[in-house]
């Protein structure tokens, strides 16, 4: 059995918004996420993050990069918390594959994948 993504040509999956501190690394998972159906913004400071969070743009999910430290991530899940967003948040590991991103990322935000054999 293989997984085997959904066509989303039909639907967009919704909003991610991705933080880190890498533009290349931030770009290409803003590709990988656009490829398969999502909407996606980019981060690469506090300020361009907090403008980001403090607009009224609906994310459903926040995917934090592994160049993300365990102080901004707190503080992270603190403005979050204060703007009352209970938006799931991600956070990618130098490990994380992009089959895995994607499924994650597809779990957090309620978008299942369809199994099928092969």
């Amino acid at each position: 059995m293989t997984l085997e993504r959904m066509s989303h040509a039909r639907q967009p999956r919704g909003r991610a918004l991705i933080y880190g501190h890498d533009r290349e690394l931030l770009d290409s998972r803003r590709l990988l996420l656009e490829a398969d159906g999502y909407t996606a913004d980019t981060a690469s400071d506090s300020p361009e993050l907090e403008g980001h969070l403090l607009a009224d743009t609906p994310y459903e999910v926040v995917v934090l990069c592994h160049t993300i430290n365990e102080t901004e991530r707190g503080q992270i899940r603190h403005l979050l918390q204060k703007r009352n967003n209970a938006v799931p948040v991600y956070i990618m590991t130098t490990q994380t594959s992009p089959e895995i991103f994607l499924d994650e990322v597809a779990r957090l935000t309620g978008n299942s994948v369809v199994l099928s054999k092969e």
